[in-house]
């Protein structure tokens, strides 16, 4: 009666009820009858119900599959055996071979759920059921669409055969596999990325079979993983849920979101494919759903976090160091998978979208810390792994937004705390058309993210850091750039698909300024993070990776982008109509990263070379011209990014032969062309290029002796010099006339062209004196400027010549000449220059000379300028007095010149006489504030001169020795000197000539000589009328020093005798001796 009941639609649920009771009453309390009699009675229910043949279940409304599988589970509780066989594989199809193609959702649903729910059952050893009460309701609304939760571990064959369905399990799995496969071909298209159902409700797409198909779907993606499916590939089966994770149903892909995070808990070998396997899927998502790219980011990190606090809670185990790290290679292809992960992430932070932005960011910190668990076992061991991306942008990020903020001139703009974090230009919204142009006609810069990421990629780079994970930022980037690539080169192809007036949001063509914006952020992250092959890092090339996804099932998958492949698809891009087309081109070229910059230089030459030669027409003319310029902004902007060092260049010839044959045709070009419209622009370029490839070489000598040899150098200098001829070097300011700017531009970056040439190695010595001293003399100019830059430019090239130069005296003689008749700021700069080159390499000087100079600038007005001279001195002494390095150390301390001289007249006595000599010369051309100090720093050194009188024999005694204090030419040296600059300079210095006069008479007997010497003097017949009074003005100096000795000396003198002989001594006779007191005198004379 209750069977035949089943079929009535209004007696059909009580007769379901009542079903289940009777067997309720059947199986749990009597326990069953005989083995016969109980298979006959419930296979006359289970065919009732589940008529075999069928697809339908019986009753079809009215009961839920939850009431189903309870049924299932009662009978299983003394019939296992028979369920399975007879129940649970009928449902499945488990031998029916006929139905192996087919489908059937609701027998399947309740199939697959029966099974979970007897194997729940039987793990955790619950008893029966209890049986419904009389007031047994039907299920809610809310509880129709809740099934049975099950445990999330995975029922392993020895979890199966314990509780006692090990047999049972493998058809269960290859059901399950059957399952899947079938549903894939009929369900796994309608995905939200499809445009197919673009503009559909999820309701009116899945109704009717579909909906039903959708349910078993869900089931069986959420028996995984407790369930395996057998015979499906790991990738395949991740690639599967991956895809339902953005289905069109909601419970579907949060079910597939949550499968993928069991297999994540419970299964640890599975954990290196689900979450690659995922990253391989995200590549795949279309660019212009930038939601779903978001939640799957969003999904991502969640997968990450849940794989730490897994290894976070398991701990040192060794079960997990086991499963997980079986082998090196199997850790490292973990270490490889992260750094996939945040290659991704670096590949997301250039979305035009702020959310997308947070996320990668958000993923990037979660890879750091996956990382730092992870590689915590093996750096005990002492490996080395490559840092983690966040971990190094993190270090950088200060000094990266710093730089860039000053490049974009925006730091005015920002609060001090805003510089310092990410987070403001993680926010920045890119949707804006920010790759147009001004009204002014220039170029927008790119936003201020952008700028700071590509800057820090642009470190990593340099640095040889995060090389894997830039790699991995490379694949997945070139990848989704050749996707949009045909799009937007289809519209671009057109002249007007982009309109002028409106920007590119506007176009003949739909070309969103999104697509635009992501199009040109993907092309430069890509043409940042090329690598040579060559380049890469062995140790990664030799790390087996691990398959993660098929991409068997993908239209004409994109292949990877070589070197080559990427700069012939974007140098092919200077050539469009388009403006902003090509200053999206010359912005990634000039991002190039360093390493291939030679297949750069390759590239350019094979499709541009013509940009050189001279057309006949004027339209190919200009358009020539035009190329011609935005190949110079190439260059410039590669030169500023690092592509002319040595390990760039390397020793391809090749590269170095097209550079230099690029610099000589621009030159030409600049030199004979008159009448080309952005002749202008090309000089500025050309200057730019030319003082950022020498800033970039520096350590380049290859580069320096081949593309800017000695010769070239001053050829280029030359022709700078000429578009600068007529510009004022004190008018660089930030207040320049707009009518002014462009010619001021130029004579800038000329200005810097120049000071960079003179930078760039050695100068001859007839280039230096070259049409007057050209460059000296305007290097002169620079020094002396009043504009803070102007003068530091001028300090810098001063610096640079003397290191360039290290054997050419002649340039360290006019750096410290300029020290002594210098005026405003020359001779400080002059001085400072002089110490940086003495101090930090042993730079060839002569002692005297340098000694003089610095204790002349340690009279220096400025205090920083002393305080060098100070430094520099104790330098010096330490340099060539080894002896005297501790004393020394003790005894310059002082800020007084006079006080330095003293000590060092104390000190070193054996150089008093040379000092002497270089004062004297120095003096005659020195302005009288100068002379003043030079006499102050000389006075101290004449208390160590003692005189020798002149013998009245023909030969000297054997006692006095030559050139030496103490000796006769020293006491004639000194006292014409001392004389001559007392009759040219006694009435502006006389304080500082009587303290010289007063020095010289320390030692005794050096009044009685200096007298001597006086008197002979002013005997002499020849002496002019005026030197009389300036000889008495010297005996009054001595007489305020040692009044008593000299007035008796000369009382003694008035004697007639004395008299007599100093007449004898004085005849002129051609007998020896010759005169030769006076004629050495006289000689001296000459000489000073």
């Amino acid at each position: 009666m209750c069977i035949s009941g089943l079929k009535t639609r209004d007696l059909s649920k009580v007769s379901f009820n009542c079903i289940y009771r009777l067997v309720w009453v059947y199986v749990v309390r009597i326990k069953c009858e005989a083995n016969t009699t109980t298979n006959q009675r419930l296979t006359q229910i289970i065919e009732a119900i589940f008529p075999k043949g069928s697809r339908n279940i019986i009753p079809r409304e009215g009961v839920q599959p939850r009431d189903f599988i309870q049924l299932i589970l009662i009978i299983s509780l003394e019939k296992l055996d028979y369920v399975m066989r007879e129940v649970v594989y009928d449902l499945l199809c488990v031998n029916n071979r006929k139905m192996i193609t087919s489908i059937y959702p609701e027998r399947m649903n309740i199939g697959l759920n029966a099974f979970l729910a007897i194997a729940n059952h039987l793990e955790r050893k619950e008893g029966a059921p209890a049986m419904p009460g009389s007031n047994f309701s039907y299920p809610s609304e809310a509880y129709k669409k809740k099934m049975f939760t099950w445990s999330n571990n995975s029922i392993t064959d020895e979890i199966a055969e314990s509780i006692g369905v090990g047999v049972y399990l493998i058809g269960v799995r290859k059901a399950l596999e059957r399952m899947l496969h079938n549903l894939q071909i009929a369900l796994a298209h309608i995905l939200q990325t499809n445009p197919t159902y673009a503009n559909k409700n999820s309701d009116e797409i899945l109704e009717g079979e579909r909906k039903l198909k959708v349910q078993l779907l869900k089931t069986c993606v959420g028996a995984i993983p407790r369930i395996i499916p057998e015979g499906l590939h790991k990738a395949s089966l991740v690639e599967l849920i991956s895809k339902l994770t953005i289905h069109m149903d909601k419970d579907l892909s949060s079910t597939a979101v949550e499968t993928l995070k069991n297999m994540i808990r419970e299964l640890p070998r599975w954990r290196l494919n689900v979450v690659g396997g995922y990253v391989t899927f995200l590549q795949n998502i279309p660019h212009n759903y930038p939601t779903v790219m978001d939640r799957s980011l969003v999904h991502l990190a969640n997968f990450i976090t849940i794989w730490r606090d897994r290894l976070q809670q398991d701990g040192d185990s060794e079960k997990v160091n086991k499963d997980l790290f079986q082998t090196d290679e199997k850790f490292y292809q973990n270490i490889t998978l992260i750094h996939k992960v945040e290659g991704m992430a670096l590949v997301m932070l250039c979305s035009c979208s702020y959310r997308t932005k947070n996320y990668a960011k958000h993923l990037l910190v979660e890879a750091q810390q996956l990382f730092n668990v992870m590689v915590k076992h093996f750096r005990q061991r002492g490996t080395y792994f490559e840092d983690p991306v966040w971990t190094k942008i993190e270090e950088i990020s200060d000094e990266v937004i710093m730089k860039c903020l000053q490049v974009q001139h925006q730091t005015k703009t920002l609060k001090a705390p805003e510089i310092r974090n990410l987070k403001h230009f993680l926010d920045e919204e890119c949707t804006h058309s920010d790759i147009n142009c001004k009204d002014d006609g220039t170029r927008a810069p790119l936003p201020m993210w952008l700028v700071i990421l590509f800057g820090m990629l642009h470190e990593l780079v340099i640095k040889k850091k995060c090389a894997s994970a830039l790699y991995q930022a490379y694949l997945i980037g070139s990848t989704r750039f050749q996707k949009i690539h045909p799009h937007v080169e289809a519209s671009i192809a057109d002249p007007g698909a982009l309109s002028r007036t409106a920007g590119l949001g506007r176009s003949r063509r739909s070309v969103d300024k999104n697509d635009m914006c992501l199009w040109r952020n993907l092309m430069v992250l890509c043409c940042k993070t090329v690598r040579s092959p060559s380049k890469f890092n062995k140790n990664s090339d030799i790390i087996p990776q691990p398959q993660f996804a098929s991409t068997s099932n993908m239209k004409d998958p994109p292949t990877i982008l070589s070197a080559m492949e990427l700069y012939k698809r974007v140098v092919i891009l200077l050539k469009n109509d388009n403006v902003d087309v090509q200053e999206i081109a010359v912005t990634a070229l000039g991002a190039s990263n360093p390493d291939v910059f030679s297949i750069l230089v390759n590239c350019v030459d094979e499709h541009l070379g013509d940009t050189l030669s001279r057309s006949e027409t004027v339209r190919r003319r200009r358009r020539r011209e035009h190329l011609r310029l935005q190949v110079s902004r190439v260059y410039e902007l590669c030169a500023d990014n690092g592509c002319f060092k040595k390990d760039s260049i390397g020793d391809m010839g090749d590269t170095i032969e097209s550079i230099t044959h690029y610099i000589d045709h621009t030159k030409s070009i600049c030199e004979e062309e008159k009448d080309s419209t952005i002749l202008t622009d090309l000089k500025f370029r050309f200057c730019e290029f030319t003082r950022k490839m020498i800033v970039s070489s520096d350590s380049c000598g290859e580069l320096n002796y081949e593309s800017l040899a000695p010769v070239r150098r001053m050829e280029l200098f030359r022709l700078f010099r000429q578009w600068y001829s007529n510009y004022d070097i004190e008018s660089i300011s930030d207040n320049v006339d707009k009518s002014r700017q462009n010619t001021s531009k130029l004579n800038t970056a000329s200005l810097l062209a120049m000071c960079a040439l003179l930078n760039a190695g050695s100068i001859s010595e007839n280039d230096l004196k070259h049409n007057n001293h050209e460059i000296l003399m305007w290097v002169k100019q620079l020094i002396g400027s009043e504009d803070k830059f102007t003068h530091s430019l001028g300090c810098q090239v001063t610096e640079m010549l003397l290191l360039n130069n290290p054997d050419k005296p002649y340039i360290v003689n006019w750096v410290m000449n300029q020290c002594y008749i210098g005026t405003g700021n020359v001779p400080s700069g002059c001085f400072l220059a002089l110490v940086r080159v003495l101090a930090n390499c042993d730079y060839p000087c002569s002692l005297i000379p340098s000694i003089v100079v610095t204790l002349l600038m340690s009279a220096y007005n400025d205090t920083g300028v002393r305080e060098k001279a100070t430094y520099l001195l104790q330098l010096i002494v330490n340099r060539f007095f080894k002896e005297w390095r501790e004393n020394t150390h003790k005894l310059l301390k002082t800020d007084s010149h006079v006080m330095l001289s003293s000590q060092l007249s104390q000190q070193h006595k054996e150089i008093t006489l040379p000092l002497f000599n270089e004062i004297m010369n120095r003096l005659q051309h020195t302005s009288t504030c100068t002379q003043k100090i030079l006499l102050q720093i000389l006075s101290p050194w004449l208390a160590n001169v003692e005189l020798v009188e002149y013998p009245l024999s023909s030969s000297p005694p054997k006692h006095i020795k030559t050139k030496c204090i103490g000796s006769l030419h020293g006491s004639l040296l000194v006292f014409t000197n001392l004389m001559l600059i007392t009759i040219q300079k006694n009435l502006e210095h006389e304080a500082e000539l009587q303290s010289l006069w007063g020095n010289l008479m320390s030692f005794p007997n050096n009044p009685r000589i200096l007298l001597n010497y006086i008197i002979t003097l002013a005997s002499l017949g020849a002496v002019p009328h005026n030197t009389l009074p300036q000889i008495k003005k010297v005996v009054m100096y001595m007489c305020r020093y040692k009044p008593d000795d000299v007035i008796k000396m000369l009382c003694s003198e008035v004697d007639k005798e004395n008299i007599k002989h100093v007449s004898q001594l004085l005849e002129r006779d051609e007998c020896q001796p010759y005169f030769l007191q006076i004629s050495v005198l006289q000689k001296v004379s000459r000489a000073i």
